[in-house]
């Protein structure tokens, strides 16, 4: 079923840019994969349900769908930075509003937040990595003969 109908089966809406005859996209087949292996873990709970594992059944199909849809990125020259940290990337005026909101509620939620989202943008991290980053994992680094600079980069050490 994997191959022959979801692999196949066409966008149901498209955007504008977006060629209308275009199939499923890896991603979205894996996830019609995950609601499977779902629906089957239910019913092993239940005692319902006495066949093998789907995604052993299927994961050849996926392994050849994952390699072509990485074929067909590189082949049309796909953005691999569109949908990433630098995707409609805020000025700095934008930057400074949303820290302040959070600096003028004043309490401990919104001071954290604020942190998480500086961590998170000036280091690239992770929502996981920076809420385990310590104070003690900071460091400031000031690199010499690199030119002016009105304040050092900061590295995060885990």
């Amino acid at each position: 079923m994997l191959r022959m109908v979801v692999s196949k089966r066409k966008k149901r809406w498209c955007k504008k840019h977006e060629d209308p005859d275009a199939v499923l996209a890896f991603k979205t087949i894996e996830l019609f994969v995950a609601a499977i292996v779902d629906l089957w873990s239910k019913q092993m709970l239940s005692n319902n349900n006495s066949y093998p594992h789907p995604r052993a059944e299927c994961q050849a199909v996926l392994t050849n769908l994952r390699r072509f849809d990485g074929q067909k990125r590189r082949t049309e020259f796909q953005d691999r930075a569109v949908s990433t940290v630098n995707d409609g990337y805020p000025t700095t005026k934008e930057l400074a509003d949303l820290v302040g909101y959070y600096l003028e509620r004043n309490t401990g939620v919104d001071l954290r937040n604020a942190l998480m989202y500086i961590l998170s943008h000036y280091l690239y991290l992770r929502g996981a990595s920076a809420r385990a980053a310590e104070l003690a994992d900071l460091q400031s680094v000031v690199y010499e003969n690199e030119g002016p600079t009105l304040c050092p980069d900061w590295w995060l050490y885990p």
